[in-house]
């Protein structure tokens, strides 16, 4: 191994145990912050505001600047890639889902969240992961999908780990929207990477 890769390795290491300590101080911080999570407009703002507590820490670790590597690129490509199916069965109906009527009728009625957040949900699920395929914006639509990720966790699927595997849960897991949030936060970390359609707008 090469001197600075060794060194890059050992920043990044750096960077990612001082990120899960925080993350881990804010998630004792949600634990004592008095929020009826059964409201959603309180599960929601909390959510928000554990995510931008988070952001501060993680902007005065590392000055981000976008990269031009391969992980970067790998990063948003996963995200974009397997997000967008969900986003096409809220907003479109593809994929055997609901559409845009039968999605917000399903977030408003039975979820219980205001039409708003619906509407915010739905268009960043479809239109984030577009956007994450093309490399434009890749820090801010990463951190508005990780916010939808956390508020997710936060008011529906927080009883289990595992997805329902074998059919004998009441609801799926939080192991798909953890992985997403971590993906989410290489992608705020190292911007758009190799190929992203930002670096070519610049020139």
């Amino acid at each position: 191994m090469s001197p600075n890769l060794s060194i890059k390795a050992i920043a990044f290491v750096h960077h990612v145990t001082f990120i899960t300590a925080k993350f881990y101080q804010l998630s004792f911080l949600a634990e004592t912050v008095q929020c009826n999570f059964a409201n959603a407009k309180g599960t929601f703002s909390a959510a928000a505001t554990y995510f931008l507590l988070f952001m501060k820490n993680v902007l005065e670790v590392k000055n981000l600047q976008t990269s031009h590597d391969l992980i970067a690129l790998v990063s948003r490509l996963a995200i974009g890639i397997v997000l967008f199916p969900h986003g096409a069965q809220k907003l479109l109906g593809w994929w055997s889902g609901y559409g845009y009527g039968g999605t917000m009728h399903y977030f408003t009625h039975i979820v219980g969240i205001p039409y708003e957040i619906g509407f915010l949900v739905i268009m960043i699920e479809f239109f984030g992961p577009i956007l994450l395929i093309l490399g434009i914006g890749t820090r801010v639509v990463s951190a508005a999908i990780m916010v939808v990720m956390i508020g997710v966790i936060i008011s529906v699927q927080h009883q289990y780990f595992f997805m329902d595997w074998f059919r004998n849960q009441q609801s799926e897991g939080m192991e798909f929207f953890l992985l997403m949030i971590g993906l989410c936060l290489v992608s705020i970390l190292n911007g758009g990477g190799k190929f992203a359609a930002t670096h070519f707008l610049k020139r």
